[in-house]
């Protein structure tokens, strides 16, 4: 994993101004002369435990975000959950590109090949000059002043969970170790120019039968770890 990403080094503000087709790189690291594709972001342990003490979550969003300055040697795509309750809380998630060892994680027989393939083999193997599109779709037209529908390309900015995925989040916190964000690619969704394609997913790591929770197109869980991957672009759908 790269060296632990702080929220003063990140900006939401570079993600949206980003030219389109340099968004891809942002995602990869040179490293040994060859360049390798982040796989997953992780929230440091200080703020998993910040994370596990707020006691009343209002709304969580998963923000789009670079670092400030980068380089080829790191991955510059530093996406940070932010939790409002009373106050505002941001947690970054550092970038990695190692994958869970054999017998972890994907290995389990409980998670659907479907969701594995799109948070594993979709992202994995996208090609590179497609993953900029991953992030952009055409807005619902808006009628312009001269009675036309106005369409035009807007970028994502952040995802936000439903009532109901924060009530289940609640549920499963106090018992989390490790908190992840998988990045994924609903296939279904590529050629449908007004949806986003990119899908995180987020994974809570926890003690092996610590709960079982199990709810079809939000939750999937392994032995250790429960996954929610159901959330909503903004734009192009906003709360």
């Amino acid at each position: 994993m790269e060296a632990t990403i702080t929220v003063d080094k990140v900006s939401t503000q570079r993600w949206e101004r980003e030219d389109v087709l340099k968004l891809a790189h942002h995602f990869h690291k040179l490293e040994k002369g060859q360049y390798h594709r982040a796989t997953c972001f992780e929230m440091s342990d200080n703020d998993v435990i910040s994370f596990k003490a707020i006691s009343s979550i209002n709304s969580i969003k998963i923000c789009m975000a670079l670092e400030k300055r980068d380089k080829k040697s790191n991955i510059s795509f530093c996406p940070y959950i932010e939790v409002n309750t009373n106050e505002k809380y941001r947690f970054c998630l550092t970038p990695s590109i190692s994958r869970p060892k054999k017998g972890d994680y994907f290995s389990s027989a409980i998670v659907p090949g479907v969701f594995k393939e799109m948070i594993w083999n979709n992202w994995d193997k996208l090609e590179m000059n497609k993953i900029d599109d991953l992030f952009h779709c055409q807005n619902i037209p808006d009628r312009g002043n001269n009675g036309v529908d106005q369409d035009y390309l807007v970028r994502v900015n952040f995802f936000w969970l439903s009532d109901d995925v924060i009530q289940l989040i609640q549920q499963i916190k106090s018992t989390t170790r490790k908190i992840t964000l998988y990045p994924g690619v609903d296939m279904n969704k590529v050629e449908q120019k007004h949806m986003i394609s990119f899908t995180p997913v987020l994974g809570f790591t926890h003690d092996e039968g610590a709960h079982n929770a199990d709810r079809m197109g939000v939750i999937e869980s392994t032995d250790t770890e429960t996954l929610i991957e159901y959330s909503t672009p903004c734009p192009p759908t906003c709360p």
